[in-house]
């Protein structure tokens, strides 16, 4: 029984990326099929990444003496770079990788395979405190790492010069390789940077969350482009004429008559106006309330000082390591989820101000 707790202990945070990422992609869902295999085959190869890392540090050395290499040329690059392969071999040359959002998709579903098959073995291995602490900070971190990357994933699929594809690729990689090593180096330092890891995976996941938003709107603009399409040419008009971006009035006009950004012409003939009902009406001005980021930066701050003063416990051992990140993740986990829900506010008010202005 106390391993079929643990096991749902490890496998919880995974499932729950799961399923907001694929909600975040239904405006075209990729097929379930591919989806799975991606999932398992990144767990899977979770597998010769350890072999390797293993093999690594028995060849050389100094990959044991200094935690610096070990993060940054063993850990990080071994484990991005295999998880890496697993899209680039199976979702890259498939013809339903259609849309840029789609590298993002199929980066982050790898990173959860690898994640949730490696979070199994450590929470049943070494316990339930593991098991929240990687829950909190382990899972998030191989989550993000697989949405930076995906990021230019998906941008490169559809950048024609070969050139700048390699570039964005490398990129991307290099980006992942970069937060999963700090974040190694963090955790396996011991001492009070372990305290560091908290703000960069906050940091980390605010990042990560416009990555998926941007994803979600640039998916959103792409269908409702073709399905105007599709409706244009529904309605016996040829669909070339048109652009179709809908103006304050919800009508797709000429590209003839007026220009992608420039106001409605008031003179279209209605004969050349086609509405379309699924439009957002204009949105009331958004003023940011400034004291959700101050409010939300306090929150951050203090957090930080709790850690690093709770750590002078350990040092002078009046509390063990363990009791440390337990008792610190208890106490600031939920500070934390306020501090980032008020970052995302203010952020998401300051995005609709500057596109009503």
């Amino acid at each position: 029984m106390e391993i079929i707790f643990l096991i749902i202990l490890a496998l919880a945070p995974c499932v729950a990326f799961m399923g907001y990422i694929l909600y975040m992609d239904r405006e075209e869902p990729e097929p379930m099929d591919l989806i799975l295999k991606v999932l398992v085959l990144g767990a899977l190869i979770c597998f010769p990444a350890g072999i390797i890392e293993n093999v690594a540090m028995q060849l050389f050395p100094i990959l044991k003496e200094s935690i610096t290499l070990q993060c940054f040329l063993l850990i990080g690059p071994v484990e991005e770079i295999a998880k890496f392969f697993i899209v680039m071999t199976i979702a890259w040359p498939n013809k339903v990788f259609n849309e840029e959002n789609e590298g993002i998709v199929y980066s982050t579903v790898s990173a959860i395979g690898f994640a949730a098959l490696e979070n199994v073995f450590y929470v049943l291995e070494h316990g339930f405190t593991v098991g929240i602490f990687r829950a909190i900070v382990s899972v998030p971190l191989h989550v993000v790492c697989g949405i930076f990357m995906g990021e230019y994933i998906g941008a490169a699929r559809f950048t024609p010069d070969l050139k700048e594809r390699n570039k964005l690729l490398r990129q991307g990689v290099i980006r992942a390789i970069l937060i999963h090593g700090l974040f190694n180096w963090f955790v396996f330092s011991g001492d009070w940077k372990v305290s560091l890891i908290f703000p960069l995976i906050f940091w980390a996941l605010y990042k990560g969350y416009y990555i998926i938003q941007h994803g979600r709107q640039e998916s959103v603009a792409y269908w409702g482009y073709m399905r105007r399409k599709e409706a244009i040419a529904a309605s016996g008009y040829n669909p070339d004429d048109y652009n179709y971006a809908a103006n304050e009035n919800n009508i797709v006009i000429t590209n003839d008559e007026i220009d992608y950004y420039r106001p409605v012409n008031e003179n279209i003939a209605d004969e050349d106006r086609i509405p379309f009902e699924f439009r957002e009406e204009n949105a009331e001005p958004v003023k940011p309330k400034k004291w959700k980021i101050f409010l939300s930066r306090s929150i951050f701050g203090f957090c930080v000082g709790l850690w690093i003063l709770a750590y002078h416990g350990v040092e002078t051992g009046t509390m063990s390591f363990n009791e440390y990140m337990l008792g610190g993740m208890v106490v600031t986990i939920l500070p934390a989820i306020l501090g980032l829900t008020l970052e995302v506010s203010y952020n998401s008010e300051k995005k609709k101000q500057f596109r009503n202005n």
